[in-house]
């Protein structure tokens, strides 16, 4: 309990740090554009492996075996597009938002829908996200850590660090992420 305690402190507290810093839109959306490759790339690991991933991969492994590494090959048809061509396109806009791109290139009405359409699908997404692995947390403590404010106090440190600290320190907790991640593997 401890042990799960000081990570919460100790992310909420990376939240508080870049508060601190932020001084413009840039910065807080942005990271103000000077984060560079490494610790972005460990950031998009963990936040695109979630507990989900790592409580279900290790049984699909085991059902459909090697199967699962094809999923991985789509990465790297993926990742040169996205480095190439998608961030620089962006990028060279000067846009925040891929919403924001909708918009100038369409309507209000597209990027509204867009944005809309991601909502909804990212909260059922965080929604899982953040049940999945507190059911296990609920499980492994014998019903010592209770399932409902587990939730409520994950998902309110998660809403803090980010809402303070923005983009920064969303990078620099999923990098932390990432590490206790690989090293519970």
């Amino acid at each position: 309990f401890g042990i799960i305690a000081l990570y919460l402190v100790v992310i909420a507290s990376i939240g508080f740090i870049y508060s601190k810093r932020q001084v413009n839109l840039e910065q807080y959306f942005l990271a103000g554009r000077r984060m560079s490759w490494l610790p972005i790339g460990f950031s998009l690991m963990a936040c695109l492996n979630s507990g989900i991933d790592y409580l279900m991969q290790p049984s699909a492994v085991m059902r459909y075996g090697l199967v699962m590494i094809l999923s991985i090959f789509s990465w790297l048809l993926l990742w040169p597009w996205v480095s190439r061509v998608t961030l620089p396109f962006y990028r060279r806009l000067n846009i925040f938002t891929a919403y924001e791109y909708l918009e100038r290139r369409f309507s209000t009405n597209v990027r509204t829908l867009a944005a809309l359409i991601f909502i909804l699908w990212r909260l059922g997404w965080i929604a899982t996200a953040l049940y999945v692995p507190c059911l296990a947390i609920s499980a492994a403590s014998g019903g010592s850590l209770p399932l409902v404010p587990t939730i409520i106090v994950l998902g309110s440190v998660v809403i803090f660090y980010t809402a303070l600290g923005g983009m920064k320190a969303v990078i620099w907790t999923d990098v932390i992420q990432f590490f206790v991640m690989f090293g519970g593997l």
